[in-house]
C-alpha cells in the first residue's frame, strides 16, 4: 500500500543522511508523484515533507508558508518568444522566503499542463533550472495528471532524471481499492471479490471527476457505506451486488459520474 512506499521512500533518505549528512539535501531520489487526484499528490507531498524537516535533511525556511510550497508550471510552446516560467518561479519562491529572501523547503511542482511536451526545449530548461535552486536546499516534488499513460510516465521520468535522481510515487485505482478495503476492515466488515473490482473500476472512473478528492472522498464513500450497510446488514459480507445499490442509493453514482449538461442559447 501507500504508506509501505512512503516508509520505504523514508528509510531511503535517511541512508543517505548517514552517508552525506549535511549534503544529503543534493543526493535524495526526487518524488515524481502520480495520483487519482491532486489531493493525493499533496498528501503525499506533506508526509513526506515532515519527515524532511524532522530528519533535518533541510533546514525549514522560518517563514508564514506551510510546509511546503506549490507552483503549477503553465506550458510554453516551442515557437513563443518569451518564456515566462523561470520569472515566475523565481518571484514565487522569493515571496515565500519572506524577511529571509530565499525559501529553503519543499515545493511541489505541478507540470501536467506539459503532458504530451516532456521532450520539449522550455522543459529542459526549467528542469536545469530547478537543478540550480537545489544549490540552495529547494527540493522539487514533480506531480503529473498522466495516470493512464505509462508511456508519458516513462517520458517524464526519463527527462527528470538527467537532472535528478527520482523515485516513482504512484496512486492509482488500485491503490485506492486496498485502501478502502482496509477501512471497511477497521470497521470489522468484509467484500467479496466482486465487490473488490467495482470498488477499483468505480474509483477508476471517479478520479476523472473533478469532485472526486482521492483518499478524502474515499475514506467519505467507505463510511457512508458503513453506516448505511450497518443499519441493515445480517452478516459482516458486503457482496458485490448489495455494495453498487448501497453506491447508487447513497449518491455517489450520480455525483462522480454526473456529466454536465451544455447549455444552449448562452455565453
Amino acid at each position: 500500500m501507500m504508506h509501505d512506499r512512503i516508509l520505504r521512500i523514508e528509510n531511503e533518505w535517511k541512508r543517505v543522511k548517514g552517508s552525506l549528512g549535511k549534503d544529503a539535501s543534493m543526493s535524495i531520489p526526487i518524488p515524481v508523484i502520480y495520483a487519482a487526484s491532486f489531493a493525493d499528490a499533496e498528501h503525499i507531498t506533506g508526509e513526506l515533507g515532515r519527515f524532511i524537516y524532522a530528519s533535518k535533511i533541510v533546514e525549514k525556511t522560518n517563514s508564514s508558508h506551510e510546509d511546503y510550497l506549490f507552483f503549477s508550471v503553465e506550458y510554453s510552446a516551442p515557437h513563443d518568444k518569451n518564456f515566462y516560467i523561470i520569472q515566475e518561479f523565481y518571484n514565487h519562491v522569493r515571496n515565500a522566503g519572506g524577511y529571509y529572501g530565499s525559501y529553503h523547503g519543499i515545493i511541489l511542482v505541478d507540470v501536467s499542463e506539459w503532458r504530451g511536451h516532456f521532450k520539449e526545449k522550455y522543459f529542459d530548461i526549467f528542469l536545469a533550472y530547478l537543478a540550480d535552486c537545489r544549490m540552495g536546499d529547494l527540493i522539487p516534488f514533480f506531480y503529473a495528471d498522466c495516470s493512464d499513460s505509462e508511456e508519458e510516465k516513462r517520458l517524464l521520468e526519463a527527462v527528470v532524471s538527467s537532472y535528478f535522481s527520482i523515485i516513482r510515487v504512484n496512486v492509482s485505482a488500485a491503490d485506492l481499492c486496498k485502501y478502502a478495503v482496509s477501512i471497511f476492515e477497521d470497521r470489522n466488515l468484509r467484500i467479496d471479490d466482486g465487490a473488490r473490482i467495482y470498488l477499483k473500476d468505480f474509483f477508476k472512473e471517479a478520479s476523472n471527476s473533478a469532485l472526486f478528492h482521492g483518499t478524502e472522498s474515499v475514506l467519505h464513500i467507505c463510511e457512508s457505506v458503513v453506516r448505511e450497510y450497518n443499519s441493515e446488514r445480517n452478516d459482516q459480507l458486503i457482496d458485490e451486488a448489495r455494495l453498487r445499490v448501497i453506491i447508487k442509493d447513497l449518491g455517489f453514482w450520480d455525483k462522480y459520474y454526473h456529466k454536465p449538461t451544455k447549455m444552449i442559447g448562452f455565453r
